[in-house]
């Protein structure tokens, strides 16, 4: 592994393999047409991701299998079919992908699937929309699932569905060998990167600025970003999910810890602060997609 010339760590072959995992599932397993879609040539994809707006993380699944799709199925119609994309989310895709159509109401999600002629269930953190997949392979359409994580419970649960897929893309080994002695009879199971890698989308103003502010150069650092923390999701959705004492607790010893930290950093000169070759989260290469890792 090396620094690539954005500050970031690149690892030989990864572009490569990433290209090469997606082409051979979306392009070489996926887009058969039904009957309906015989007469056309232009092919319908109906991407089914955009979980929540709540973190950076699972923004970034959407336009980084868009992306995917651009550069290698430039002649397919992609629609997606969202959980939602609020918070500026909407416009940010709309903004890079003018072509793109959202199927926001339940009348367009279910036009959208009788149009399509492959269902792709994109990156997450589980087969997120199980019952949209089984409605994708009630209505006869072919599909697949790109980049997901898989816990024993889900194998068990969603056993025939996966194997009814075209392709099953895990985003971690242990996902992809639980499925594997599972013996789910999927016709192609691999290890496919979280899409998020895949993202293209950067601010080089507030990068610059980022990188001014700590006294870094470009292609001499790490970033590292720790998890410190629960998601606290029972204030992101008071009522329908209940406070969890032991994880506030948690929340509440690292969040003290990062501020003495941050406060002693702040005290000492820049470039005391963050010596070369230490890390610092940089938006052009971190934040939306994990650029370079």
């Amino acid at each position: 592994m090396k620094a690539n010339g954005r500050g970031a760590i690149a690892v030989p072959g990864y572009k490569q393999m990433l290209r090469r995992r997606f082409v051979q599932g979306v392009a070489a397993a996926t887009l058969v047409s039904s009957t309906r879609a015989a007469a056309s040539t232009t092919k319908r994809l109906l991407l089914r991701s955009s979980w929540q707006t709540v973190n950076i993380g699972d923004i970034a699944h959407t336009p980084g299998m868009l992306a995917l799709l651009e550069r290698h199925r430039p002649d397919v119609e992609v629609t997606l079919w969202p959980s939602k994309v609020g918070d500026g989310v909407d416009e940010m895709l709309r903004a890079r992908f003018p072509k793109l159509a959202i199927a926001e109401t339940h009348d367009e999600q279910l036009g959208a699937l009788a149009a399509c002629d492959f269902f792709l269930h994109g990156s997450g953190p589980s087969l997120v929309a199980a019952k949209d997949v089984a409605r994708a392979q009630a209505a006869g359409k072919p599909f697949g699932i790109g980049g997901i994580t898989l816990a024993d419970r889900d194998i068990t649960a969603h056993r025939d569905l996966l194997a009814q897929a075209r392709f099953l893309f895990l985003r971690d080994s242990d996902s992809l060998r639980a499925v594997e002695a599972a013996g789910i009879g999927c016709p192609r199971t691999a290890f496919g990167p979280d899409a998020t890698f895949a993202i293209d989308l950067r601010d080089d103003a507030k990068a610059d600025a980022a990188l001014a502010d700590h006294g870094l150069e470009q292609g001499r650092f790490l970033v590292v970003i720790p998890r410190l923390r629960w998601t606290p999701y029972w204030e992101i959705h008071p009522g329908r999910i209940q406070p969890d004492a032991e994880r506030i607790k948690v929340n509440e010893e690292f969040a003290d810890h990062g501020d003495r930290r941050r406060r002693a950093r702040r005290a000492r000169p820049a470039a005391d602060r963050y010596p070369q070759g230490t890390h610092v989260v940089r938006p052009r290469d971190v934040g939306l997609g994990l650029r370079g890792r």
